[in-house]
């Protein structure tokens, strides 16, 4: 489902012949996720406690197809278009950079997220996302996580070693880099997951 200025966000789904209703607000996608990335959790819980964030309906949803109703969530609303492999290195994280968003929302747009909860769906908080002007710390620090280090020449080790340290500074630790949270990649990886696990479940009856 792609952003529309014609029609709102879709409120409501039907899986398996039942009407679900959604709440796609951007704080109960980004709480999903991060209960998604808890390895303290198994995995029925996980598909449980993340399903809950998405819908109040899901207790009318049989175990055995909440994963595939999770799934298809992400796969229809949520997950954004596939891009280039050059955008797949990660240079944003939704928990670590937290503050340079919230910051950035308020700088450009005057939007206070915090009060946003329960109210800004996540379609238009990614479209808002996605178009954060360059002059926000935020954009600033995706650039230098995303720059190339170049070659080294007789010409360019000052700048080199700039942007070294300015990597360091900035850099996603492994904990985030591995866990695939970057924007375009890692719901879809999450969704195909969830798939999986469904039809496992499915062919074990």
């Amino acid at each position: 489902m792609g952003f529309s200025l014609i029609d709102i966000p879709c409120e409501f789904l039907y899986f398996k012949g039942r009407k679900i209703r959604l709440t796609l607000y951007f704080d109960r996608v980004l709480k999903c996720m991060e209960i998604l990335r808890d390895d303290t959790l198994c995995d029925d819980n996980k598909i449980f406690l993340a399903l809950a964030m998405l819908t109040p309906n899901s207790y009318k949803i049989a175990k055995k197809d909440k994963a595939s109703l999770l799934s298809f969530i992400f796969k229809e609303y949520i997950n954004s278009p596939q891009k280039s492999a050059d955008d797949n290195i990660p240079c944003f994280d939704f928990f670590k950079d937290a503050a340079l968003i919230y910051a950035a929302f308020l700088s450009a747009y005057n939007i206070d997220l915090h009060s946003c909860h329960g109210r800004l769906h996540w379609l238009d908080f990614t479209a808002l996302f996605s178009s954060l002007p360059k002059d926000t710390k935020f954009y600033e620090i995706m650039l230098i996580r995303s720059t190339p280090v170049p070659a080294p020449n007789k010409y360019n080790l000052d700048y080199i070693q700039n942007l070294r340290y300015l990597k360091a500074c900035y850099a996603l630790d492994d904990t985030y880099s591995n866990s695939k949270l970057q924007f375009s990649s890692s719901l879809k990886s999450l969704a195909d997951d969830f798939r999986r696990q469904a039809e496992i479940k499915l062919m074990k009856g």
